[in-house]
């Protein structure tokens, strides 16, 4: 398994070290990790661990990310911070993916709402002279907020994956 991952881990410029679940083990392989330098100069890789069983745990809990295969120990994954259902490790491109689509769509979310509700504030402030709207047909205008924002979470659908 480990040698077929790898040029799919190569693809996406991922380390892929092996290692041992043990706490100590995978703190001396994440620390150089996250204190490696990126190509622009910045720091702070994330550390993404990968287990199944009781002794991994500890180690899921200790990386930035922790993903629990299917099928292990209700303690790793109580442990982990995602759950495969499949016990594939291409499942972690594909959650990767999805997360990437998803903080997108929050940006995009976070984006609409503020000059939605920037115009909004300004508009009940009176700081458009010549606009009214009248207090009957201002109540549309929380549905008018909200439903782009279920409409843009509704893509993720949608997103390409895997």
């Amino acid at each position: 398994m480990t040698i077929l991952a790898r040029p799919i881990w190569s693809q996406r410029n991922l380390v892929f070290p092996t290692t041992t679940s043990e706490p100590a083990a995978v703190q001396q392989i994440s620390k150089p990790i996250k204190g490696a330098k990126k190509d622009d100069g910045s720091h702070g890789n994330a550390v993404l661990f990968c287990g199944d069983g009781t002794n991994d745990a500890v180690a899921l809990a200790e990386a930035d990310v922790g993903v629990h295969m299917s099928e292990g120990t209700d303690i790793a994954q109580s442990a982990a911070d995602a759950v495969l259902v499949r016990p594939y490790l291409s499942g972690i491109l594909v959650l990767m993916d999805l997360s990437k689509a998803a903080h997108q769509r929050i940006i995009l979310n976070f984006a609409w709402a503020f000059i939605y509700n920037l115009i909004a504030v300004l508009l009940a402030a009176g700081a458009f002279v010549d606009a009214r709207i009248a207090p009957q047909y201002a109540g549309l205008g929380e549905l008018v907020s909200v439903l782009p924002l279920i409409l843009i979470a509704a893509q993720l659908r949608r997103a390409k994956v895997g």
